[in-house]
């Protein structure tokens, strides 16, 4: 039996592909997304080298977390 995958219908169709670039504002949104990492990073080894502003910085979050179930519960 000759013929294959082809004479099966198991062949493989090329997409079209997209030109991702072609929109106005690509090269603005890797600006954008180098300087929003850019940021996390510094504020991430901000929390990690400073012991006193991480501590501050949970209890912050530890407080807004306890206001937040208190609300919840009272429904």
């Amino acid at each position: 039996m000759s013929g294959g995958s082809y004479r099966r219908g198991y062949y493989i169709a090329a997409q079209r592909t997209t030109d991702h670039a072609s929109a106005p504002d690509a090269d603005l949104q890797g600006f954008f997304i180098a300087i929003l990492a850019t940021a996390l990073v510094l504020v991430v080894v901000v929390l990690v080298t400073d012991p006193s502003l991480s501590a501050g910085i949970g209890q912050a979050i530890r407080a807004a977390w306890s206001d937040i179930v208190v609300q919840l519960i009272r429904r």
